[in-house]
């Protein structure tokens, strides 16, 4: 079972389970955790090798991550879910969604990574690689991913969690992960999908959402977010938590 917070009221509607990006921790779902919780239920989980499951030494491939997460919303009881994956694990959530697990009615992906080969320059799969858990290399992390400087106190903790992650995990994804094939194990999924981009995201651009994302699915809705980058939880958590809030009453 992965490690979790869990927020808000039971009121009849879903939960969403808030999956994070790469490097980090459920603690990037702070600030928008504490929004979405005030309408819905919301657990956040660490993923294997980062935040409170950063001594994790294996788990980090597609399909172990995929079945860590259902055994975790199993575990705990919830019988109607609308996952939310951040970069890395909008890959997972897709995966999950193909399985069709019974307690899923909706999924939401935010900068989302496509479930084919992911197409990173070069420098940035090497850094990640090779990174070695020091303040520097955090703060270029953080930085190069955002559109503008976080808040001094949500930029902090962006950093230490990319710091203590599990060097291992930090290995497995852009040696591994990323370029883990998935495109033609998934067929058309219909279920109701939001994807979010931010209009400035260096990583995971909207023309990338819509080419190798999207096409995976029936009629998915897809929001742009000005003037915003790729950690878009910690950049825009009001604007971010409104576009999910409408799309879950709607979608429920």
């Amino acid at each position: 079972m992965l490690p979790f917070t869990r927020s808000g009221e039971l009121n009849g509607g879903p939960t969403l389970v808030l999956m994070h990006f790469f490097g980090s921790s459920r603690r990037e779902w702070a600030e928008s955790q504490a929004i979405l919780s005030r309408y819905h239920p919301c657990v956040a989980l660490d993923m294997p090798g980062f935040g409170e499951a950063n001594d994790r030494q294996r788990g980090f491939d597609m399909a172990s991550m995929a079945r860590l997460v259902i055994d975790t919303v199993d575990t705990l009881s919830l019988s109607s879910v609308v996952l939310v994956g951040h970069s890395f694990t909008g890959k997972v959530a897709q995966i999950i969604a193909d399985q069709a697990p019974d307690w899923l009615r909706a999924l939401v992906l935010v900068a989302s990574s496509p479930l084919a080969p992911q197409p990173d320059r070069r420098e940035d799969r090497d850094f990640q690689a090779h990174y070695a858990g020091d303040r520097a290399g955090a703060v270029r992390f953080i930085e190069s991913a955002c559109a503008h400087p976080l808040p001094e106190a949500v930029f902090e903790r962006a950093v230490d969690d990319a710091m203590r992650g599990n060097r291992a995990a930090w290995k497995a994804w852009p040696r591994a992960g990323a370029d883990e094939d998935w495109s033609g194990r998934v067929g058309e999924l219909s279920l109701p999908t939001l994807i979010v981009v931010g209009e400035k995201d260096p990583t995971l651009p909207l023309a990338l959402q819509e080419r190798m994302v999207a096409s995976f699915f029936t009629a998915p809705r897809i929001d742009v977010i000005e003037d915003a980058g790729h950690l878009l939880p910690m950049e825009t958590p009001e604007r971010l938590s409104d576009v999910i809030h409408d799309f879950v009453v709607h979608a429920s």
